[in-house]
């Protein structure tokens, strides 16, 4: 009689650090698996990328930020992760990216699916500008119905030339809009309520994004087409977050920012879309965000100028707005069904909100934003994230089957 086999994990170990090495070993990599980049020094002239169809759950670990280094050849994602991996972790890997410009990211999680709970981790994206570092998103397709929750911690971002940076980039879950009816074409974050609290959003933890002498603003994160970023007990340097508006995407749906440290920042923290939550901040010089309504000045494509007839007001679809628009479609402090949902600052140092020139009827003080007054019923999500404090588990290994057709003599 024989028994039968007990597959577990694997940990497949590259010959080199050589991209076409690394991507042999993901190759064969099942779910579950491990893929191991030894230390050294390599340059990769084309990425690698994790995952099939089916095989969920890949590691791919090099041995520590300062022991394997991988200096960028190309201009072009090193690492990207395609459809079918919901749950995987990038981690141990120091990239220079020597000035190199490209438009998708050092690191690349593709929405061609559900991300509920990956983890990039211990990265070092050095000597950068002109890129994007870490992209949780579609890439080049817009607007596509997945959620995207995870998280990024222990990462550092380091600026070292003029030109545009963006340490973080977050696109959401998200449909196309019918600009006569007004409609998205189904459920969307903005059918759901704020999620505030939740683990229900990208989150940024315990990282440095040092722009040095470089700063730019909103370079250490911007959110598109409905995404939610958590950005909390961080240290930035030279450059502030920032999110898109409806006016050229479906903009950000919310954001929680708390806990962080700014140096040397940048006054121009865009704030152009959904709600959010911020306290707790310490900035060494004057900061805070902008509030911005694009479409209160000027028009935009089918999205026209506000007020527009089934674009504006809410519920979604509807006409209920004021003669001046407001609220505007998915404008700063807008939630659900884009019913208002005001912004709340407290406890912050150096951190004054500003409304800009043309917003003013779009966003007033007491009724779309609150300061000094932390927002109601509110607790934040569990410190340090769930996925960074994960147990891992002893090295996997693989029982034989055992031997069959055996006879006792």
């Amino acid at each position: 009689m024989s028994l039968p086999s007990v597959s577990l994990s694997m940990v497949h170990t590259a010959s080199s650090c050589n991209s076409s090495d690394v991507q042999a070993k993901l190759n064969i990599a099942a779910a579950g698996d491990t893929v191991s980049i030894p230390a050294g020094v390599c340059t990769w002239t084309e990425g690698v990328s994790i995952g099939t169809v089916g095989s969920d759950a890949i590691t791919l670990q090099g041995q520590g930020e300062n022991l394997t280094i991988i200096n960028m050849g190309f201009s072009d994602v090193a690492i990207s992760v395609p459809s079918g991996t919901s749950h995987f972790r990038i981690t141990g890997i120091k990239f220079n990216v020597n000035q190199r410009s490209w438009t998708w990211g050092v690191i690349n999680v593709g929405s061609s699916g559900d991300r509920l709970s990956f983890r990039i981790d211990h990265i070092t994206i050095d000597n950068a500008a002109g890129v994007r570092g870490f992209v949780v998103g579609p890439g080049t397709s817009r607007c596509q119905p997945y959620r995207l929750y995870g998280l990024i911690d222990h990462v550092t971002v380091n600026k070292s030339a003029t030109g545009g940076l963006q340490g973080v980039t977050v696109f959401g879950y998200c449909r196309d809009i019918n600009y006569t009816t007004g409609l998205e074409a189904g459920p969307n974050a903005w059918t759901e309520d704020d999620m505030a609290g939740t683990d229900k959003a990208v989150y940024v933890e315990d990282s440095t994004f040092n722009y040095g002498g470089f700063g730019i603003s909103d370079g250490v994160y911007d959110v598109y087409d409905s995404g939610r970023i958590v950005f909390r007990h961080n240290t930035v340097i030279g450059t502030g977050p920032g999110v898109h508006g409806f006016d050229s995407s479906l903009g950000a749906r919310w954001q929680e920012i708390y806990e962080n440290r700014f140096y040397g920042s940048i006054r121009g923290w865009n704030w152009r879309g959904g709600g959010g939550v911020v306290f707790n901040n310490i900035a060494d010089s004057e900061a805070g965000p902008n509030f911005q309504v694009y479409r209160a000045t000027a028009s935009y494509g089918n999205k026209g100028q506000a007020p527009t007839a089934k674009i504006d007001g809410y519920p979604v679809g509807g006409t209920n707005y004021d003669t001046y628009g407001y609220p505007a479609r998915y404008q700063p402090a807008t939630g659900k069904n884009n019913i208002p949902s005001p912004i709340y600052l407290w406890n912050n140092t150096n951190y004054t909100p500003e409304v800009m020139i043309g917003a003013e009827n779009f966003i007033k003080l007491n009724r779309d934003f609150y300061v000094g007054t932390p927002r109601p019923g509110y607790t934040p999500y569990t410190y340090p994230h769930p996925l960074s404090t994960a147990i891992v588990p002893p090295p996997p290994i693989t029982v034989p089957a055992a031997p069959s057709n055996l006879h006792v003599k």
